[in-house]
């Protein structure tokens, strides 16, 4: 059993087989817990505390082994951050270009994440997307080559 009840929480499936639940609404007030559920175990223990109380956000694991968490009700709507599981810690991650809550993330095979439309002021739904910045700890994609040839890609 979760060691918090919540609701409105983002969850994220670790490469070690755990699951990351991150942040959510308990009894309508928004949380900054975090736990992790042990598959193999079929537990529950509490990791670090996000830096800011979320909920309505997202939660993508990224190809160095990290999950990025974004957006949400709470503090800053368009903050994010970077769960490290191998030192359970939380580091910040900047902000997304527009605050947005009920969005949703998707990783791209380049490793970027789009994060695509959502809520954003006065609870308007969006029609914008967003490349989530780059320096998330994972290299940038080489350029594709043609029998050892760089092609320069233009925007």
């Amino acid at each position: 059993m979760l060691g918090q009840a919540r609701s409105y929480h983002a969850a994220a499936l670790l490469t070690n087989g755990k699951v990351l639940v991150a942040g959510g609404n308990i009894f309508n007030d928004k949380t900054n817990r975090a736990e992790i559920y042990n598959t193999k175990t079929n537990s529950w223990k509490f990791t670090g505390d996000l830096s800011a109380s979320r909920a309505d956000h997202t939660a993508i694991l990224l190809p160095n082994g990290k999950v990025l968490v974004a957006g949400g009700e709470g503090f800053n709507s368009a903050s994010a951050e970077i769960y490290d599981p191998a030192d359970e810690t939380w580091s910040s991650a900047g902000d997304l270009k527009t605050a947005r809550i009920d969005h949703t993330v998707t990783l791209l095979k380049n490793g970027q994440v789009l994060v695509i439309g959502g809520l954003g002021s006065g609870y308007a739904s969006l029609a914008s997307a967003e490349i989530y910045p780059k320096g998330l700890g994972f290299p940038p994609p080489k350029p594709p080559t043609i029998s050892g040839i760089n092609l320069l890609l233009l925007d």
